[in-house]
């Protein structure tokens, strides 16, 4: 879910690549879908959040920021995730 496009503002993470959005981290499918030992569950994280760069190559690529250094670079920040429970499933 993309919270900022950063497409036209011309701002570089620290390797120089362009950056092209920052999404919120809402964690990973495992989390969501209560996958048992398949995957670590990873649970939304206002703590961080995950940017789309483009490289040399035009290839995206992600990365993070943690949220102070956002804002205090960008001049945003994420302050409620509001979400549903994960669900529970029965694999037999």
């Amino acid at each position: 879910m993309t919270l900022v496009d950063m497409r036209g503002k011309e701002e570089t993470d620290a390797d120089g690549r362009p950056i092209l959005a920052f999404a919120f981290y809402y964690g990973n499918a495992a989390y969501y879908m209560s996958e048992r030992d398949t995957w670590e569950r990873e649970e939304p994280n206002l703590d961080r959040l995950l940017y789309l760069y483009q490289d040399n190559d035009n290839q995206i690529g992600n990365g993070y920021y943690d949220a102070e250094t956002a804002y205090e670079k960008f001049g945003f920040r994420v302050i409620l995730w509001d979400c549903a429970p994960p669900v529970e499933n029965i694999f037999e």
